[in-house]
């Protein structure tokens, strides 16, 4: 997913034909990396 935030890349979602509305529901970090788990809203 990040090259959609970050403004680069090719959208991950993009075969879609809409934007979709993500809400962060956990957060899991570690010394390596961090996790994020998300529900999309609309």
């Amino acid at each position: 997913m990040a090259p959609v935030p970050l403004d680069g890349g090719v959208p991950l979602f993009g075969a879609l034909g809409a934007r979709l509305e993500l809400e962060p529901i956990t957060v899991r970090r570690s010394p390596y990396a961090t996790h994020i788990d998300y529900r999309v809203v609309k």
